[in-house]
């Protein structure tokens, strides 16, 4: 379920307001939203976590839910890290480069996710051709060459940022490792800040 801000807190409002005198009374007071309401009035953000393919079968999951109830097509803005971004591309992919509305999502886009994940092991794949393809080796120690490679080659997935649409705008989030700073890829943008 989506809950708006103040709702979120719950009981933690009157600590909020002890810490922040300034900030306006109406913020801190929980408001009545029903569920319908708060779909029918808002554009959608979605912040999907990492996890791997637990993170994507929960997030494909999310999305089940938003397309039964037509929500997909609201969906203006994805935030994803490691699995998540895993399955935002799958579903661009498996959706031609578009994002798919509600109906084509569960008619179409989800079977084929779920027939990706459940009979391609793309974990394993990498690790094989980590281990058997001496080429490979150089990657011993920086296995995303190497699951890029079976993101390319198991799943068939060859499209770049440039091939995706303006809407929804998508962060692809990651940290670099060399400073622990966020890097972030994105339609006409990518750099650590």
């Amino acid at each position: 379920m989506l809950i708006p801000g103040p709702m979120f807190f719950g009981g933690a409002t009157a600590s909020i307001a002890a810490n922040r005198p300034g900030l306006p009374s109406d913020m801190l007071t929980p408001q009545p939203h029903s569920e319908e309401s708060f779909l029918d009035t808002n554009d959608i953000a979605l912040a999907l976590s990492g996890g791997g393919v637990r993170a994507v079968t929960f997030h494909c999951g999310v999305l089940r839910y938003l397309a039964e109830r037509g929500q997909l097509e609201r969906i203006k803005y994805i935030s994803t890290v490691s699995g998540a971004s895993l399955l935002i591309g799958l579903i661009f992919h498996h959706s031609r480069m578009v994002w798919p509305s509600s109906k084509a999502y569960l008619t179409h886009t989800a079977p084929l996710i779920r027939e990706v994940i459940s009979q391609q092991d793309l974990q394993r794949y990498s690790i094989a051709r980590l281990l058997f393809k001496p080429q490979n080796w150089r990657y011993l120690l920086s296995r995303a060459n190497v699951v890029a490679q079976g993101i390319c080659e198991l799943w068939g997935i060859t499209e770049t940022l440039g091939d995706l649409p303006h809407s929804p705008e998508w962060s692809i989030n990651g940290t670099t490792a060399e400073t622990g700073k966020r890097f972030r890829f994105k339609l006409a943008q990518l750099g650590d800040y």
